[in-house]
């Protein structure tokens, strides 16, 4: 392996320092849109999906 130059090992330090909140944000957005899927149901009015195929 070639081993990283200091600005790009303080870059990859940079990105997993930050991960966690990454991954905590994506998991609130996916927990927010299966809420609003399980109380509107599939294609019903007020998912805001609800205009073509989709997951819910």
């Amino acid at each position: 392996m070639t081993p990283l130059t200091p600005t790009a090992a303080q870059a990859l330090d940079d990105f997993a320092a930050d991960y966690p909140s990454f991954i905590r944000s994506w998991a609130e957005l996916i927990a927010a849109h299966l809420a609003r899927a399980d109380r509107f149901g599939p294609g019903r009015v007020g998912c805001p999906l609800s205009a073509g195929p989709h997951p819910c």
